[in-house]
């Protein structure tokens, strides 16, 4: 990370300590989704639902897709089912099928439950194509 980056992040983290929620989400909107996804990694789960939760849906779905898996399952597991169904909505099948790839059984399970009937019919259609071929890397949309 640069200085720069780390100086942003721990202002972040300043506001996000003071509870000033509504200029942090404003800084949020004006980030990369890959940043705001590096800043996340490897902050306390509460943290990380916080920021995340104070993320417009579209970028949030955005982030969610940068994030490091082990990031994303505990998002996950910290959503509600709406707040699930939200991000859910919001990727592209592509980056659903690989999460549905990357998650445990149990996770699989939750997500797949709040898939819409289309979502699940293109992540499983996805899913039967060899890896690193050009029908499991490319989406069906």
């Amino acid at each position: 990370m640069t200085e720069r980056f780390e100086i942003v992040e721990k202002a972040l983290m300043k506001m996000l300590e003071e509870k000033k929620y509504a200029t942090l989400r404003d800084i949020l909107v004006t980030m990369n989704p890959v940043d705001i996804a590096a800043m996340l990694s490897g902050l306390r789960e509460n943290k990380i639902s916080v920021i995340f939760r104070l993320l417009p849906k579209e970028l949030a779905a955005e982030t969610f897709v940068e994030m490091e898996t082990d990031d994303q399952e505990l998002l996950i597991q910290g959503f509600s089912d709406n707040e699930l169904k939200e991000v859910l909505d919001e990727l592209y099948v592509d980056d659903a099928a690989d999460l549905v790839e990357e998650m445990p059984a149990n996770v699989v399970r939750r997500i797949l439950r709040h898939a819409d009937p289309e979502m699940r019919r293109s992540i499983n259609q996805i899913l039967q194509y060899p890896d690193n071929s050009a029908g499991s890397l490319m989406t069906t949309e």
